[in-house]
């Protein structure tokens, strides 16, 4: 570091033990830097804990972390955040102990789920201790922090009960303590939880909620996650024009954020809901860039689900085995990360592009987990598209009246369920597919539901349901 002096040998100092040589080699460098120490805060951390200042290596192994979190070194920060602790469990328990380690769980809770996403035990751990001091030291601002990452952790192993239930704990506790950051911080899990369930209104509700409290001069991670939930909500209730805006929102927030996992986070969501409405070009561009920034950091969870976005592009644009093999190891690699939430969504365009190769057997294989997922953890926001496809998957292989029949079954829950929803733009799609096979009696109602967009929600499936109306009526 500039300005600040090595220390003279240490043959001068003459210490009489390894351990006291690392003291006056660390206090001699601490001295000499006058308090700026940031620069070598690594190198102190380890001087005091060979020497056994514990309390200065806690101290320089925190400034450490917080060195390399500034340069997105998240591995970097986790090793010094790590050590801390297990310094710090092998000191007498205090309450000022406590609350020292609460911002450094804090910390590694959220470098292991940027890490390794959101699933991680890792980062759960971490969160389940905070959460474990928090009630021991009765801190009320300690205890949002834990139970919000508890909340996402839940969630985002798609354990949408006990998310659920945490996320109305933590907002009406946080209501009635007129806390408005917890509130702001619960919103967007609490929304993608109920999302997942399929309560689509809900959702949206709690996202616009969310986006109001965001203050487009200065972003949160919370408030683009609010903008990306209400464009996926929008996405799913037909409203194509203002899912694209918001999706435009997300990635500019993100980008005057300047963090690099919330710029992937918006760009990989975002992607997301592009793929929801068929828009094969936005997609590719946006996996792209979240691609980019998640091998760069090392964001492991968003590398796979945005090479899985990019896969998906490649079969529609009719490389079809090139697509296919790179959905089926992405989605192969995320079943091993811990995070489970989205697996009907991830599963459904490799499902997609078993059925466009031929291969039935791999589309039904894909469907039926699906719906083993769906009945097991309630994730039901695909669970229409899940009947949809298996409904296509038996139209293609059908030989006899039965077989069709089975078919038109499968569209007619795929509609029903999506109506329930609201999910318009899903039930277009769905009486899409029930009118190629029932074009006289199902093609009064496919008008009707293009009839409820707006002339500005123009997408792929409303391009393919007036080419349908128009083929019949010639």
């Amino acid at each position: 570091m500039a300005g600040c002096p090595r220390p003279r040998s240490a043959a001068t100092s003459r210490p009489d033990s390894p351990r006291r040589l690392h003291q006056t080699i660390g206090e001699r460098l601490e001295a000499a830097c006058g308090g700026r120490t940031a620069d070598i805060a690594s190198e102190l951390a380890a001087h005091f804990e060979r020497s056994g200042d514990i309390d200065r290596a806690v101290r320089f192994h925190a400034e450490a972390a917080a060195r390399a979190r500034a340069r997105f070194s998240y591995g970097e920060t986790r090793l010094h955040l790590e050590t801390a602790l297990t310094l710090m469990r092998g000191q007498p328990e205090t309450p000022d102990r406590m609350r020292q380690q609460m911002p450094l769980l804090d910390h590694l809770g959220w470098t292991s789920f940027a890490l390794h996403g959101w699933g991680d035990e890792g980062g759960a751990r971490a969160f389940a201790q905070m959460r474990e001091l928090a009630e021991r030291l009765d801190g009320a601002s300690a205890r949002f922090q834990s139970m919000e990452g508890q909340l996402i952790a839940h969630t985002m192993r798609a354990e949408y009960a006990a998310a659920r239930a945490g996320g109305e704990e933590m907002m009406a506790l946080a209501e009635q303590l007129g806390n408005r950051k917890a509130v702001a911080n619960a919103l967007p899990v609490l929304g993608a939880t109920l999302m997942h369930l399929g309560e689509l209104r809900a959702a949206h509700d709690i996202a616009e909620r969310g986006r109001d409290l965001c203050d487009p001069l200065e972003p949160t991670l919370q408030g683009i996650s609010c903008c990306n939930l209400l464009a996926a909500t929008y996405a799913h209730l037909g409203l194509v024009s203002q899912a694209r805006a918001t999706n435009r929102e997300c990635v500019a927030l993100a980008a005057k954020l300047g963090l690099p996992y919330a710029r992937a986070h918006a760009a990989n969501f975002a992607a997301s809901v592009s793929l929801m409405v068929r828009d094969v070009r936005e997609t590719r561009a946006l996996a792209d860039d979240a691609l980019r920034v998640a091998i760069e950091c090392g964001f492991s969870v968003l590398r796979i689900t945005a090479t899985l976005f990019r896969g998906w592009c490649d079969v529609e644009e009719g490389r079809l085995a090139e697509g296919l093999a790179a959905m089926r190891d992405a989605f192969a690699e995320y079943g091993t990360t811990g995070q489970r939430i989205s697996t009907t969504a991830y599963g459904l365009p490799l499902a997609q592009a078993h059925l466009a190769s031929g291969d039935l057997a791999g589309a039904n294989q894909v469907l039926d987990a699906s719906l083993a997922f769906v009945a097991e953890t309630g994730e039901r926001l695909y669970e229409h598209e899940l009947y949809r496809l298996k409904g296509e998957c038996r139209l293609a292989s059908a030989a006899t009246h039965r077989e069709k029949r089975d078919a038109i079954e499968y569209f007619e829950r795929a509609i029903a369920i999506a109506a329930e929803q609201e999910a318009l733009l899903f039930e277009l799609r769905a009486a899409t597919s029930l009118c190629r096979v029932q074009p006289k009696s199902a093609r009064e109602r496919l008008a009707r539901l293009v009839d409820r967009f707006a002339a500005e929600d123009i997408c792929a499936d409303l391009r393919a349901a007036r080419a349908l109306l128009a083929a019949r009526a010639s």
